[in-house]
């Protein structure tokens, strides 16, 4: 005679969470997106924005459609690397933001509408900054597979936006800009289906990638900057002293002599941007003071403390 066997569930993460998984090649996507996009809007608006996203469970697209706000700009665009068309959504203050980048740029600040509407004017101003954030979107997305997008055209009512059937699930990522006290945000919306297909072919490339990485070109334009363009203070210190408000006030008063500390002994310190780097030897070259580099101070120091230090015992009277 057989039983039923008796299952009891055994935890056996103890408590630990798992970050990475399905979702990897996604959250490398949208990470590097995220620096694309300070940069872009640094350019477009000369602010520091700081960006975050959170990535929405799967839901149907009518469900999706119905939490969106009315009226707001919805852009249906495409990227090469789904078969199907995507959706961004903006929300109103970040809209108006993008209308208001020439006048922010130069007088600094600007009086933003809550409300949007597309008008024959707003619209190809509100597209060339859209093209370029989908345009960055894209290349993110060239981490795993190669994509490129196309904007097909602006709405700004959910019923101009049914891309796909309402019961096929879709999968939608928040990215939130913050600065200072303003807050808003703008949202992607893709298939699930379409999603699931790039990252179960090609998701598995983003357990190599690590942290996302600048591209090359922009590597180079930031060796450049450092090598031949960054300016760097350069100073040589005699050496220290610690002297009290009335030592000091004495001092100018009568012209006294006040000794420095200096461990270098008969070198000085070199400071590049405030930090002590190299040792040298004071003199002068073609009619200038000027400083000969004897090496890293660190090397120096270490010599000094090597050398043995003098000594004098003291003698105590015979009692």
């Amino acid at each position: 005679m057989y039983t039923d066997a008796q299952v009891t569930k055994f935890d056996i993460t103890g408590g630990e969470s798992v970050s990475a998984g399905y979702y990897t090649g996604l959250n490398q996507v949208i990470n590097g997106y995220l620096c694309d996009l300070e940069s872009l809007f640094f350019d477009r608006f000369n602010l520091t924005f700081e960006f975050s996203f959170q990535l929405s469970q799967p839901c149907k697209f009518n469900h999706y459609l119905d939490s969106l706000p009315q009226p707001c700009p919805i852009f249906v665009h495409s990227l090469s690397a789904f078969d199907g068309p995507s959706l961004l959504v903006i929300d109103n203050s970040l809209a108006n933001l993008m209308l208001q980048q020439v006048a922010l740029c130069n007088t600094g600040q600007v009086k933003l509408r809550r409300d949007f509407q597309v008008t024959m004017e707003n619209y190809p101003l509100l597209e060339e900054t859209v093209d370029d954030a989908l345009r960055l979107f894209a290349s993110s997305w060239d981490r795993l597979v190669a994509c490129g997008h196309t904007v097909n055209k602006l709405v700004s009512h959910k019923i101009k936006a049914k891309i796909m059937s309402p019961v096929e699930q879709c999968v939608s990522v928040r990215i939130q800009a913050t600065y200072k006290g303003f807050n808003s945000y703008l949202e992607i919306c893709f298939s699930a289906y379409q999603l699931d297909k790039i990252l179960r072919s090609h998701g598995s490339k983003a357990l190599l990638l690590g942290d996302s990485k600048p591209p090359e070109h922009q590597l180079d334009a930031l060796k450049h900057l450092i090598e031949y363009e960054a300016c760097y203070e350069t100073s040589a210190s005699l050496g220290d002293v610690v002297l009290s408000k009335a030592q000091l006030e004495e001092a100018l008063d009568s012209g006294e002599v006040i000794p420095l500390r200096n461990e270098l002994q008969d070198q000085v310190s070199v400071a590049v941007n405030g930090i002590p780097l190299f040792s040298a030897e004071i003199g002068q070259s073609l009619g200038n003071q000027a400083v000969q580099i004897k090496g890293p101070i660190e090397e120096i120091r270490q010599e000094q403390r090597q050398k043995p230090k003098p000594f004098t015992k003291v003698q105590y009277p015979d009692s």
